[in-house]
């Protein structure tokens, strides 16, 4: 740890992030090497152009590990638990929707070689 900024101004950004191809193609042809981008925004910014921040939702969460499977089998879950007598409860719908019918599948299983 070298220092603890300030966090005021500071926001969390989720993936997946979205860009233009083009611009996506040239970032990466463009990159300094010898300083490397914390992610895909950062390249698109360098070249000049501007990132919009769009809302995004606590249950989009980012599976890099194994013991991140676990998380989110546990959310789903819990959603599962939590929803209204089989209604989504996602903050996008313009309404209840109906969930699919069955249980919610173990992550794990999403991932298995068929």
């Amino acid at each position: 740890l070298v220092e603890t900024v300030p966090r005021a101004g500071l926001v969390a950004v989720q993936t997946p992030q979205a860009f233009r191809r083009d611009w996506l193609t040239d970032a990466y042809a463009h990159r300094d090497r010898a300083q490397p981008a914390t992610d895909d925004a950062q390249l698109i910014e360098a070249l000049g152009h501007f990132c919009h921040r769009v809302p995004g939702a606590a249950f989009n969460l980012k599976i890099t590990h194994g013991e991140d499977l676990r998380v989110a089998s546990a959310f789903l879950h819990l959603m599962e638990r939590e929803s209204t007598r089989g209604f989504s409860l996602h903050p996008f719908a313009e309404e209840a929707q109906p969930l699919l019918e069955g249980p919610v599948p173990r992550i794990e299983d999403l991932f298995k070689d068929s």
